[in-house]
């Protein structure tokens, strides 16, 4: 797949819902394995795509290497519904602690998978630290995307108890508002000012 002019193009953008990206949260914290998954993908718009579901496919991993179960992989492939079927469109892994950008190994497996694919699809690579690495391979219009290309869009991180007490107990405390005056303000009170201050909180 050869990469050409992409000022002829929009770039692309990825969200994801938070269902999804929470999952791949919970995937890549739950081992110090590498693990897989695809993604199903709604394209709102051409070049726009919003990730909605996670789905982890029969696989064989270790801390580096994770491979599809060929003996599993096809009957869970033509197990799934045909609504979900027809709309998988990403492939992801982690790479537990190590570096999100991709091996050799990954850019030859993206090779072959683009050989079973006729439109588009979305490769993703993310460690413990959330460092993600995104590709996108579209055959249609014969271009690929790579991370920096790509506007990705994350959803706000959630965390039900915190927000729920937060707003309860939180109050933000009003700003103070000092009154600073300059010096050349100070200079226009008479000489007496202070002392005739003095005074009046005496009396």
């Amino acid at each position: 797949m050869k990469i050409i002019n992409k000022e002829k193009y929009k770039f692309p953008t990825v969200s994801f819902s938070s269902r999804a990206y929470n999952k791949i949260l919970d995937l890549i914290n739950a081992t110090d394995l590498e693990v897989a998954w695809h993604g199903v993908i709604t394209e709102v718009e051409p070049n726009e795509y919003v990730v909605t579901e996670i789905l982890v496919y029969p696989q064989l991993v270790d801390s580096m290497n994770v491979e599809s179960d060929d003996a599993k992989y096809a009957q869970w492939f033509m197990d799934l519904p045909d609504k979900v079927f027809n709309k998988i469109r990403l492939q992801g892994h982690s790479h537990v602690n190590m570096h999100a950008s991709p091996s050799a190994n990954d850019n030859k497996n993206v090779v072959d998978f683009m050989t079973q694919i006729h439109d588009y699809y979305i490769f993703m690579i993310i460690n413990k630290d959330e460092q993600m690495h995104i590709t996108i391979v579209d055959k249609e219009q014969n271009v690929t995307f790579q991370n920096h290309e790509i506007e990705v869009t994350l959803p706000r991180k959630m965390n039900t108890w915190a927000d729920k007490e937060i707003k309860k107990y939180v109050n933000k405390k009003p700003q103070q508002v000092k009154v600073r005056r300059s010096l050349a303000e100070v200079n226009q009170f008479s000489d007496n000012f202070y002392s005739n201050k003095l005074k009046e909180e005496k009396e």
